[in-house]
């Protein structure tokens, strides 16, 4: 019964239209699609700024400095947060570009609806800001006494977290560039894959932990590494919509 299935998939018509699609490329495209390209610098850059920050920063800043860069609803967190604001509405804009294609269109609006999450989780929805009391219910679960449902199961969340962005940033794009059937089947998605450059830059960012900085330079007053490496993942995430806006304009065109 498997067997006949899998004949059943493998010649349906939805297979036969992805492989049967012809990606629209851009005139960007091969500069982009390089492995040393402005998205790969971009990342490679803000990398080595952050853990020169790291390493010279305490030298740099006062204690009541580093607490308001560092600390939770500090300057790094916001930071990332307005990034991941940024991509949802970049995403937005992306989608109704494709409008006339609707998995493009359900693709972008997926990842506009989770980079939107990802803002309102990283400030807990506001809650600083608007100086609100931790939910009772929260602040029996949440390991951080805060508004946001990715601490309500300790830290397991954010262990998700860096494992869908190492298989989203780093994964898909070999998929991407390796085989052709999974090159026609993003095309014909319309999720955005990042170059290889950039591909190579949110692998940089996957081994950003505490486990790998902290174990060869002392630990930074007030700040965990998670944060850091969540704003140098949404900076990824920013140059990855750029990319998109790049490589995707002359398909919405032609659409």
């Amino acid at each position: 019964f498997g067997v006949i299935r899998w004949r059943q998939i493998i010649h349906s018509s939805l297979m036969r239209q992805i492989k049967e699609h012809v990606p629209i490329q851009s005139d960007r495209h091969d500069a982009i699609m390089r492995v040393i390209n402005r998205s790969f610098v971009v990342v490679l850059v803000s990398t080595i700024i952050g853990l020169v920050y790291v390493v010279l920063g305490a030298r740099v800043f006062s204690d009541a400095q580093l607490m308001m860069i560092n600390l939770e609803d500090g300057i790094i967190e916001y930071a990332t947060a307005l990034l991941f604001l940024s991509c949802s509405f970049i995403s937005a804009y992306l989608a109704y570009s494709f409008r006339y294609r609707t998995t493009h269109v359900f693709s972008y609006l997926v990842l506009g609806v989770g980079f939107f999450l990802c803002f309102g989780e990283e400030i807990s929805w506001g809650q600083g800001l608007l100086g609100l009391k931790t939910i009772d219910v929260m602040a029996a679960y949440n390991v951080q006494n805060e508004n946001n449902l990715h601490n309500l199961m300790g830290y397991f969340a954010d262990h998700i977290f860096i494992f869908s962005v190492f298989v989203y940033g780093c994964v898909l794009p070999v998929l991407k560039h390796s085989f052709a059937f999974f090159r026609k089947l993003f095309g014909f998605i319309g999720i955005p894959i990042p170059s290889p450059g950039l591909a190579v830059g949110f692998l940089i960012i996957s081994m950003i932990h505490s486990w790998t900085v902290y174990e060869l330079v002392a630990p930074m007053p007030f700040l965990r590494i998670a944060e850091l490496r969540e704003f140098l993942t949404a900076i990824g995430f920013s140059v990855l919509m750029y990319e998109s806006r790049l490589l995707m304009h002359g398909a919405a065109r032609a659409g």
